[in-house]
């Protein structure tokens, strides 16, 4: 039981450091940093425009407006930064660009509050990739954390 518990409490320090390392990445940890207004403006309307491309399913123009939306040193929240990369993933596994993909999920996970989104796109990825051994698992662990997660359809 000490070491179920002791597990516990370095998987919970383990995601803790990793939300810490993901925030000081976007706010920075003491330093004086100067955004530039514009490109704060510009990320935020790029990440809105690039949710109103897919919706049309216009894949090649989302990627684009994406990219531009978590470039460095961009103004998009943490919460909204972890969203724009699981959507930019899913927009990958639509263009065949799996490890662009997976990459761009093993960096949302690092600061997801909610990872059940990161397994339902991993599980779509998996599922492009012609992987519904991996595509099962990973939804499966969605559905644990979240009863409602439903899975993307293409």
């Amino acid at each position: 039981m000490t070491k179920t518990i002791a597990n516990i409490s370095r998987t919970r320090l383990l995601k803790f450091l990793s939300v810490v390392l993901l925030i000081t990445t976007f706010v920075g940890c003491g330093k004086d940093k100067t955004y530039d207004p514009e490109i704060l403006v510009t990320s935020q309307q790029s990440y809105d425009q690039a949710i109103e491309q897919l919706a049309e399913d216009n894949t090649e123009a989302a990627l684009g407006l994406l990219d531009v939306a978590l470039q460095p040193g961009g103004g998009l929240t943490p919460d909204i930064h972890v969203d724009a990369r699981v959507k930019r993933a899913i927009v990958h596994a639509k263009l065949e660009h799996f490890e662009d993909a997976h990459s761009d999920l093993d960096v949302a996970a690092q600061g997801a509050a909610d990872m059940s989104a990161v397994h339902v796109a991993r599980s779509f990825v998996f599922s492009k990739e012609g992987k519904s051994k991996e595509s099962k698992t990973e939804m499966s662990l969605a559905k644990k954390l979240k009863k409602s997660a439903k899975a993307i359809r293409d």
